[in-house]
């Protein structure tokens, strides 16, 4: 029997014919789509039309040696496509037979000939046993064809069984070039605003996923997020981000029933490395994405340990009520607005209803308890206490949760002024997930309060490297850059947050209060006025623009909006901070001092910063900063 896989052949089969030099499957002469390993399943089987293929044969030629996978999910998977294409039943077989825990084997008749020929070269009938008859057609191409035919169809043997390998390992070296990967969001087909909570969950997930395997570089997710709802090329964006390859995606959603469509694309040539759609019910989300993983570092034949597989693969809940809610949670969390903020609280805690143990939604709340004092939400007593129980709830579910770690620091660093515990938690945090920008991001500010400047910068300048376009640390860098007393490096740093985003307000405070340190009062008050717009005069918008106001001398204009915080404090929570910022803009010690002893009593978040920021200069050499900056814990001025 002449081996049907070799690499100069096609083989037909009903109305499919192989061609195993290009790799394609047709169906009528029209191609049809079958991604790699499955194609390789059917390479192998037709090798041997008739004989049984085992299950370890196929594992170990999809998957070699030191590739750490799930070989039997993969190979189910493999197989389930190669029957979606062939138009298939696994119960009334026509093509692909299972035999029960040993392997497969392909059942109907093939045809072969050479590439570039119309002759055939060999065809085989299969029997209930597998056994091969009109063997005389074996013996057919040497009658036909002349010793020089002879001579490439016995080269074409040598290498039977060899085509699908060649497939791969050529592919192989191709991908071998890729390793990194922009995650763009995935969009709506119909532009139902309900379902994007879901769309963004399964690019976020992904991005989450991906992002743990150190071999590969993923675009964070502030930073791909930046590219929502524009219409570019990917291609464009790949080369924009200094990627190797653009994975994006289309979702529509009717009811309980989820269709997506995902390509991967190779930046290079703009070629599609990978696409698949899938028709799943919302319940086989979670299974979904995993699978979506799994597609995108076999495409790009990634190794994995069996560790790295492990958390690849990794769910923190079987409940689909309970992840939907979370991915709701997530979604509004990340509008960082004051209705987001609570909305995302509310989804969460109804996930935990659902269920208890799932770690993520503790770190989504953490998250979202640690950020209503700096919206003026809530004060510090009612929201830091509770993201600390969160964030240790999240621990001991499961204690590698990264964000759960920052979390907890960011409480302990800015409720309980707990510098030492905080640090340890920084730090275990960016041990666990390296990529994690936002723990690199605080850790800076930490480091800054801390004065070790020169490990606060390389830490900023690392989380910006891991989110370029993340606007929040963006602006971070031209704080800890106005923190070193280096103004036009912050100033240069938050024009770039402006540029990205005219409407981001703190883009717009970054700049005045470096803008105020050169003493450029009339740019400084006008980018102040812009941050107090943006924000609808949130309390601590106005107290940065009345701080200005009273340095630059105008201090009639500072004691208006003193009088209008009064105003907003009957109405909602203000932070006495912000009184205490503006008395020092003014150069007026007895009131900054006595707003800063209510600011000690309610454990002001900003207390922190007392070290750091040169805003407080003016008034560094009273005695009792010295002695509210003890009372905080901070090291004192020039410790470092």
């Amino acid at each position: 029997m002449k081996a049907a896989a070799s690499s100069g052949r096609v083989v037909r089969f009903g109305i499919f014919e192989v061609d195993l030099r290009s790799g394609e499957l047709r169906k009528k002469g029209r191609k049809i789509k079958l991604q790699e390993q499955p194609f390789q399943v059917l390479a192998m089987l037709l090798e041997r039309p008739g004989q049984v293929v085992t299950r370890e044969e196929l594992q170990q030629k999809l998957w070699p040696e030191g590739t750490f996978v799930d070989y039997e999910q993969g190979l189910n998977i493999a197989i389930k496509k190669l029957r979606e294409a062939l138009a298939d039943s696994a119960e009334k077989p026509r093509f692909v037979e299972t035999l029960a825990r040993r392997g497969y084997r392909f059942v109907a008749p093939t045809a072969q000939r050479l590439q570039n020929s119309s002759e055939p070269v060999g065809s085989s009938q299969t029997q209930g046993a597998g056994e091969l008859v009109n063997s005389k057609a074996e013996s057919e191409p040497r009658r036909r064809f002349g010793p020089r035919a002879v001579g490439v169809l016995v080269l074409a043997i040598l290498v039977a069984g060899g085509g699908s390998y060649w497939f791969a390992r050529r592919d192989r070296a191709t991908h071998q070039a890729i390793d990194s990967l922009a995650i763009l969001p995935f969009t709506i087909v119909d532009g139902d605003a309900t379902s994007e909570y879901v769309s963004d969950g399964i690019t976020e997930s992904l991005i989450n996923n991906l992002s743990r395997l150190p071999q590969l570089r993923v675009v964070a997710r502030t930073t791909a997020f930046r590219y929502k709802g524009q219409e570019r090329n990917p291609q464009e964006i790949g080369r924009h981000l200094k990627v190797g390859a653009v994975l994006t995606g289309r979702v529509l959603q009717r009811g309980d029933s989820l269709n997506v469509q995902a390509e991967l694309m190779n930046v290079s040539d703009g070629s599609q490395l990978w696409g698949e759609q899938y028709q799943r019910q919302f319940t086989e989300l979670l299974a979904l994405q995993e699978e979506i993983a799994r597609e995108i570092f076999e495409t790009l034949r990634l190794r994995l340990t069996g560790e790295q597989h492990k958390q690849l693969t990794k769910r923190y809940t079987e409940n689909t009520e309970a992840y939907q809610l979370y991915l709701k949670g997530r979604f509004h969390w990340n509008k960082r607005t004051a209705e987001g903020l609570n909305k995302g609280i509310e989804y969460f805690k109804q996930a935990i209803v659902r269920d208890s143990d799932f770690a993520l939604c503790y770190a989504g709340l953490a998250d979202s308890y640690n950020m209503l004092p700096g919206y003026s939400l809530a004060s510090p007593k009612d929201s830091f206490p509770q993201a600390k129980e969160a964030a240790r709830t999240a621990l001991k579910i499961d204690n590698t949760l990264a964000d759960a770690h920052t979390a907890l620091a960011f409480a302990l660093m800015h409720y309980d002024w707990n510098w030492s515990e905080a640090e340890r938690e920084f730090k275990l945090a960016i041990e666990l997930n390296p990529k994690y920008a936002f723990a690199h991001h605080w850790y800076a500010i930490y480091l800054q309060s801390m004065q070790r400047r020169e490990e606060a910068i390389a830490e900023i300048k690392q989380a910006l490297e891991l989110e370029p376009l993340s606007l929040a640390i963006t602006t971070a860098v031209s704080w800890v850059f106005c923190w070193a007393g280096r103004y036009d490096e912050a100033i240069a740093a938050a024009q770039t947050a402006v540029d990205l985003d005219p409407s981001f307000a703190m883009g717009h405070v970054r700049l005045a209060l470096a803008y105020e340190q050169k003493q450029l009062y009339k740019k400084a008050i006008h980018e102040a006025q812009i941050a107090v717009t943006l924000s609808g005069r949130s309390p601590v918008r106005l107290s940065e623009l009345a701080h200005i106001y009273g340095a630059s001398g105008q201090r009639g204009r500072a004691k208006e909006l003193i009088n209008e915080l009064k105003q907003l404090s009957t109405r909602r929570y203000v932070p006495p901070q912000d009184f205490a910022w503006v008395y020092t803009g003014l150069g007026d010690r007895e009131p900054a001092f006595a707003w800063w002893q209510k600011a000690y009593e309610a454990r002001d978040m900003r207390l922190a910063f007392l070290q750091g920021d040169p805003g407080f200069n003016a008034i560094r050499s009273d005695p009792r900063f010295a002695e509210l900056v003890r009372r905080v814990g901070l090291p004192p001025q020039g410790s470092r």
